[in-house]
């Protein structure tokens, strides 16, 4: 089982990486939201965190998001691309990673069907 160190000024939060569902860029911060809906606040750049996380099932889809894999639902790519997580949380893909994240996923460009 791993685990990530969550370091804030008040205390060192040790959470499974198998719980957490994303995180998010804010400035000098980086917010980790598990499954259990609670929040946790690193006093650290989420890029800090970005090699631990993307070779534990991890995807940085935006540059304020990286989305853990595991609780993926659905992709919707009309108009502004977006993923939805099994909680129903929404979080964009920026237009920049899009293609990536889904050949990363192994997910080809399909073609529309003949009429």
């Amino acid at each position: 089982m791993k685990f990530i160190s969550i370091v804030s000024p008040e205390k060192i939060d040790i959470i499974q990486l198998d719980n957490l569902l994303y995180c998010k860029s804010d400035r000098k911060l980086t917010h980790f939201f598990d499954v259990n809906q609670q929040q946790y606040t690193a006093t650290k750049y989420m890029g800090e965190f970005e090699t631990e996380l993307l070779t534990n099932g991890f995807y940085r889809i935006h540059h304020s998001y990286i989305v853990n894999l595991k609780y993926l639902k659905r992709i919707v790519s009309k108009n502004a691309p977006f993923v939805e997580l099994f909680t129903d949380i929404i979080l964009p893909i920026s237009k920049r990673k899009y293609l990536g994240f889904r050949q990363h996923l192994g997910i080809k460009k399909t073609k529309p069907a003949a009429a």
